[in-house]
């Protein structure tokens, strides 16, 4: 199960689309953090997050370019072009973001859950650190299963 190191930088557009969307659902956790949880470093809450919206957008364009393979291989296989890379592009730029963010929140939420007993701030960096590495473990356990239709 090797994890990507390396980006072609391909799709630069689309990275930065994803780091914009990612950032955005970084900031719900961000207030979560500060208002509901009263973690007060402001450093924790921004240095944390901006970590893993680097994981996260990372895991996006993991996602996105391993479902981009599948279909220009099943395209090219069928002999027929039914599904255009542009209308791929228009078309499933969002199921990526749907299913880094889930995965995200439903570790976080299973980090914090098992944090909670300790103190406000340290649940929340385990919980953040945790989410964004498991995001990265599992889109690397779905990017090879993506590409093992290719065979």
């Amino acid at each position: 199960m090797p994890l990507k190191i390396t980006y072609r930088g391909k799709y630069l557009g689309v990275a930065l689309f994803y780091l914009g969307i990612m950032g955005i659902i970084q900031t719900i956790f961000i207030v979560f953090g500060q208002y509901l949880l009263n973690v007060g470093s402001v450093y924790i809450l921004v240095l944390v997050p901006i970590g893993v919206i680097i994981a996260l957008t990372y895991s996006t364009q993991i996602l996105y370019e391993s479902n981009l393979q599948v279909q220009v291989k099943r395209s090219r296989r069928s002999g027929s072009r039914s599904k255009d890379t542009t209308e791929f592009l228009e078309k499933d730029i969002w199921q990526p973001i749907v299913i880094s963010s889930v995965i995200f929140v439903i570790i976080f939420l299973i980090g914090y859950g098992m944090a909670s007993e300790l103190e406000s701030m340290y649940s929340f960096i385990i919980a953040e650190i945790v989410g964004g590495i498991g995001v990265l473990i599992l889109v690397s356990i779905l990017e090879k299963q993506f590409l093992s239709k290719l065979k």
